[in-house]
């Protein structure tokens, strides 16, 4: 379980970067920021999620892993 959590907080860190680099390359070609804004805030929301479930993800496998250590 701990690893499909890190699995799914790196992706959803990685999408949220390529969002970014999606969102900053636009920026030459739209002429107001609000399309910039717009993709930030998906940048902030994706990985802000990743980063949160990465580490608890880990520490749920770290647990899993002392558990069976100890039976």
């Amino acid at each position: 379980m701990g690893m499909i959590l890190v699995l799914l907080g790196g992706l959803l860190i990685l999408v949220g970067f390529m969002v970014f680099v999606v969102g900053t390359a636009s920026l030459g070609s739209s002429t107001t920021l609000d399309s910039l804004k717009t993709y930030l805030e998906e940048f902030a929301a994706l990985a802000g999620t990743g980063f949160f479930l990465a580490p608890i993800g880990w520490a749920l496998h770290q647990i899993s892993l002392h558990r069976r250590r100890g039976q």
